[in-house]
């Protein structure tokens, strides 16, 4: 894993562009996930020196929810244990930031990682939300 700062901000651009071109993202959006204080929620899932897939979230801190934006890993890369990495990060960086709940909305466009991943990790599934309670 490794985390995405404003000094990589570009990279994550280039993978949304390529891995989720139908969700639109802000510019404000991109700068907020390479925050300092967001570090343990956004990163990228690497191989070697590669960075082969992300996973994007904003806080709800008065919930005490963490609302996954994408989660996606390069096509080469998928069916190899990377989204589970992904997904086993976020939980434990979630239950140590003392969060209730993980929700990702199943919008058009920002996912190109298998839900079946999550659902294997505990989440529950319907057509448009996958829930973690914590």
């Amino acid at each position: 894993m490794s985390i995405m700062t404003k000094h990589n901000k570009k990279q994550v651009g280039l993978l949304l562009e390529k891995l989720c071109p139908d969700w639109k993202y802000t510019d404000e959006q991109l700068d907020v996930w390479v925050l300092v204080d967001n570090r343990p929620f956004n990163k990228f899932v690497t191989c070697g020196d590669m960075n082969c897939g992300f996973i994007l979230t904003n806080v709800a801190e008065e919930e005490k929810t963490l609302n996954i934006e994408a989660c996606c890993v390069i096509p080469h890369f998928q069916n190899l244990g990377f989204e589970r990495k992904l997904i086993e990060d976020i939980i434990s960086q979630a239950k140590e930031k003392k969060m209730k709940k993980l929700i990702y909305n199943l919008k058009s466009g920002n996912t190109c990682t298998q839900i079946d991943a999550f659902t294997k990790a505990g989440f529950s599934a319907n057509e448009e939300v996958l829930e973690l309670d914590l």
